[in-house]
């Protein structure tokens, strides 16, 4: 979100929906040992390559394709599902977390969880049930 919003004159009437910032869940433990606070905001990431402008999150992998450049690697995550079976959009969570400057408030907004296996549609042996799945995100 930009720190200097602009917003049109008129406003919409109706039902409505909130937007929270990304926050850290300690209490998950996902997150334990990496010295964050619970609560902490969740910096955006801008992947910016001046060699490319292409860029892939692979999920289930650490290592590029060859001829692609590792900008990080991590673990895949989404937001709690609260009941539901699947996710729409999953991120790959930086393995080394930092915290974003500003609010530090526990809003339980948006928590992210990392994403583990489950084998049915996802074909096993290669991908085994209750292991968190990694992820990299490559440019060219």
């Amino acid at each position: 979100m930009h720190h200097k919003p602009q917003y049109r004159r008129k406003t919409i009437k109706g039902r409505h929906e909130k937007i929270y910032g990304g926050e850290y869940d300690i209490g998950g433990s996902t997150f334990g040992n990496s010295g964050l606070n619970n609560g902490d905001n969740i910096p955006c990431a801008v992947c910016q390559s001046t060699k490319g402008i292409q860029k892939l999150m692979i999920p289930g992998r650490v290592t590029c394709t060859r001829g692609w450049t590792r900008q990080y690697t991590g673990f895949l995550a989404t937001q709690y599902g609260k009941g539901h079976v699947s996710s729409s959009q999953y991120i790959c969570m930086d393995s080394r977390p930092t915290a974003a400057d500003g609010g530090h408030r526990n809003d339980n907004g948006a928590l992210p969880y990392p994403v583990q296996a489950a084998c049915g549609a996802l074909p096993c042996p290669k991908y085994r049930t209750g292991k968190t799945i990694s992820c990299v995100v490559c440019t060219k």
